[in-house]
C-alpha cells in the first residue's frame, strides 16, 4: 500500500487532505451521507483501481487513499477486508515510516474459513460499535459476485452476512463505516446493490479536466522526481487535458512514464493511442475511439443533412442545447456519406467521436455488465457523438433475443432507449445511427432520433460536388482547371465511396502528377460496379419512407429523378401511401 507513482519528501506526505469541500466527489457524497445517518454501508463503484489525487497528497491508489483518509478524520480503526487476507487493521501510527501508507497488521490472516472471516468481522463492528471505526471490503465484486448461482451457498451466506451488517441500525447510528470498493455495480449480487435504502450507492468516475490538470501539474513540479516528459510543440499542456478526457490518472502516469523512458516527447498522436486503447479496454470492446479529421467542407454534397448540422453545431456553441437533438438517423444504401458525416459533426462541433459496436454480439453472462459501463463511460466522454453503423444489426429490436437468454435482449434494448430519451443527455450525448435497412428497427428506436435523413444514390450534381471535395479527402492534386463534365457523365450509378476508389485508382495511374480528365476517365472505365441497382433502389425507397420531415429531403433538383414524382405525389397526398405501393411492385416484380 505505498505510493508507487514517486519519492515524496516524508513533510509533503505528512500534511492532512483538505477539507469536504476538496475531496474527491464520491468521497464527498460518503461524508454527506455518513453525517446525515443516512447510511453506514457503502458499495463505491466504478474508478475504484486508480490514483487519487487532491492537491494536497501525493497521488495514492483509491484504496490507500481511503483508509489514510479515514484514519486522518476521526476514526480510530481502520481495517481492509478482503479474500485472501481475510481482516485487517491498519496500524495505529496512521503512517509507515517514509510516506508509505498505512502499514496493515493482520488480525486474521484467513484463521479461518471466508464465512467465519466475515463473522468475525461483522462480530467485530457490533460489539465494539462505539468506537469510531470504518472498515473497507476490497473487490466486493470478487466477494459476492452477481454471477454467482442462487446454489452458491457460501456466496448466500456472504451477501446475508453483509445485509445483516447494511440493515443493522444500530451500526448506522453508531461511527461506523462499511465501503464496499466494486469495479462495476452489475458485477455486485443484486441483493446487496439493489438494498435501497440500506446500501448507499455511490459511483467513483473518471477524472475530470481539473483532476488531469492538477495531476499532470504535480508531475511537472520541480519537486517531482520523476517529472513531466516534455511536450511536443504543437501540446500545451490544457491541450494534453482536453485530449485525456476518458483517461485514468494510471494511464496519464503510464503515457508520461513510457515518453520518460523513450526520451521522446508526448505526441498528440501517443496521446490518442493511449486514449484509443483505454476507451476500448475501459468498453470490453464495444466502443472504438476514432478520430475526427474533416469537417462540412469534405462533405461532397448533401446540403440538406449538413445546412441542418450548421444549425446543431451553432446550438451547442450558443449552450441552446434544448435545441440539440439526441439522435440522427441516416438512411440509405451503402456508401452514400453517412460515416463522413457523423465525423464532420464531431469535428465541427468539438466534441470526442465513438463508434458504438454490436452490443448483441458479446457473451450473455457479460453482456449487461458491459453494456453498463459503456453507457458510464459516453457520460465521461461527453461532450460525444456516438456513431452506430448498421444500427439495426448492433441494437436490434425488443422481441429479438438469443436462445435462451432469459429475457437480457430485451432488458439491453430497454436500457439503450432510456439512455437514449433522457433530455439530461441532450447536447452531452449525441447519437447518430446509419441504416441501410430502417424497416427493420423497432419503432421504438425510431422514436429516439429527432431527424431521419434518408440517403441516395448520388445524382450528376451531387457527383460533381462529391468529385469536387475529393482531394481532402484522398490527397490527390488535381490539375488547374480540371473539367468533370464527362467524369460525372461517366459515373452514373456510383456512390461517394466508389468515387473514392476511382479518385484513389486515378492517382495510381497518375504517377505522381496531377489528376487530369484523362485519369479520371481511364479510372472510371476501370471501375467494375458490384452492387445488385435494385438492392440500393429499394434501400433508397426504405430511407425515403423512414423520414420523418419533408424538411430532411434533398432539394428537388438533388433528388434522385425516379424519386422527385414520388415525393411530389407524397407531399399532395400527405401519406406514406404512394411510397409503399412503389415497394410493393418492386417486391412483386
Amino acid at each position: 500500500m505505498t505510493n508507487v507513482l514517486t519519492a515524496v519528501p516524508p513533510q509533503q506526505t505528512a500534511r492532512d487532505v483538505r477539507g469536504v469541500e476538496a475531496l474527491p466527489a464520491w468521497l464527498a457524497e460518503i461524508e454527506r451521507l455518513r453525517a446525515a445517518r443516512a447510511a453506514h454501508f457503502f458499495v463505491l463503484h466504478g474508478n475504484v483501481a486508480d490514483y487519487v489525487y487532491d492537491g494536497a497528497l501525493p497521488p495514492y491508489r483509491l484504496l490507500t487513499y481511503l483508509v489514510r483518509y479515514l484514519r486522518a478524520h476521526g476514526y480510530e480503526r481502520v481495517g481492509t477486508f478482503s479474500i485472501s487476507d481475510g481482516l485487517s487493521w491498519a496500524s495505529p501510527e496512521g503512517a509507515a515510516p517514509g510516506g508509505s501508507a498505512p502499514a496493515p497488521a493482520a488480525v486474521s490472516r484467513r484463521s479461518g474459513t471466508l464465512i467465519e472471516e466475515l463473522r468475525q468481522l461483522e462480530r467485530a463492528l457490533v460489539a465494539t460499535r462505539e468506537v469510531p471505526t470504518a472498515v473497507v471490503i476490497e473487490h466486493l465484486d470478487f466477494l459476492v459476485p452477481a454471477s454467482a448461482s442462487a446454489q452458491d451457498r457460501d456466496t448466500a451466506a456472504a451477501i446475508e452476512i453483509l445485509l445483516r451488517l447494511a440493515l443493522n441500525d444500530g451500526l448506522r447510528a453508531a461511527p461506523v463505516a462499511v465501503i464496499g470498493l466494486a469495479r462495476s455495480l452489475e458485477a455486485v449480487a443484486p441483493a446487496l446493490a439493489d438494498t435501497i435504502g440500506a446500501v448507499a450507492v455511490v459511483a467513483a468516475p473518471l477524472p475530470d479536466a481539473d483532476e488531469r490538470r492538477g495531476f499532470l501539474t504535480y508531475l511537472a513540479a520541480p519537486a517531482n522526481v520523476v517529472g513531466l516528459a516534455p511536450l511536443a510543440p504543437e501540446l500545451s499542456l490544457d491541450t494534453v487535458v482536453n485530449l485525456t478526457q476518458g483517461m485514468t490518472l494510471g494511464g496519464l502516469d503510464a503515457l508520461n512514464r513510457l515518453a520518460r523512458m523513450s526520451g521522446e516527447p508526448i505526441t498528440s498522436e501517443g496521446v490518442r493511442a493511449h486514449k484509443t486503447e483505454a476507451v476500448e479496454r475501459q468498453s470490453h470492446g464495444l466502443l472504438e475511439e476514432l478520430e475526427p479529421r474533416y469537417g462540412f467542407d469534405s462533405v461532397g454534397g448533401l446540403a440538406y443533412v449538413i445546412d441542418y448540422l450548421r444549425t446543431v453545431v451553432a446550438h451547442v456553441r450558443d449552450r441552446r442545447l434544448e435545441a440539440v437533438p439526441k439522435g440522427i438517423l441516416l438512411a440509405g444504401p451503402p456508401g452514400t456519406g453517412k460515416t463522413l458525416v457523423a465525423e464532420a459533426l464531431a469535428t465541427e462541433a468539438g466534441f470526442n467521436l465513438v463508434r458504438l459496436g454490436d452490443v448483441r454480439s458479446k457473451w450473455v453472462g457479460e453482456t449487461e455488465r458491459n453494456l453498463s459501463q459503456v453507457l458510464r463511460l459516453l457520460l465521461e466522454l461527453a461532450p460525444v457523438v456516438v456513431f452506430v453503423d448498421e444500427v439495426d444489426q448492433a441494437v436490434g429490436r425488443r422481441n429479438e433475443g438469443w436462445d435462451g437468454d432469459s429475457g437480457v435482449s430485451a432488458r439491453m434494448f430497454a436500457r439503450i432507449l432510456n439512455f437514449m430519451g433522457k433530455n439530461e443527455h441532450r447536447g452531452r450525448v449525441v447519437w447518430i445511427a446509419a441504416t441501410n435497412r430502417p424497416d427493420l428497427l423497432d419503432e421504438a428506436m425510431i422514436r429516439r432520433f429527432d431527424r431521419v435523413f434518408p440517403f441516395f444514390v448520388p445524382g450528376p450534381q451531387e457527383r460533381e460536388r462529391i468529385l469536387r471535395v475529393m482531394p481532402k479527402i484522398t490527397g490527390a492534386a488535381y490539375a488547374p482547371g480540371l473539367e468533370l463534365t464527362r467524369v460525372v457523365e461517366a459515373t452514373e450509378g456510383l456512390t461517394g465511396s466508389a468515387l473514392e476508389t476511382l479518385v484513389r485508382r486515378a492517382v495510381e495511374l497518375a504517377d505522381g502528377s496531377p489528376l487530369t480528365e484523362a485519369h479520371l476517365l481511364l479510372a472510371a472505365d476501370d471501375y467494375k460496379p458490384n452492387h445488385d441497382p435494385a438492392t440500393y433502389e429499394r434501400q433508397s425507397l426504405l430511407a425515403l419512407n423512414a423520414a420523418n420531415l419533408f424538411s430532411a429531403l434533398p432539394a428537388e433538383p438533388d433528388l434522385p429523378p425516379d424519386l422527385r414524382a414520388l415525393v411530389e405525389a407524397m407531399r399532395q397526398s400527405r401519406s406514406a401511401a404512394p411510397l409503399l405501393e412503389r415497394l410493393r411492385q418492386l417486391r412483386c416484380s
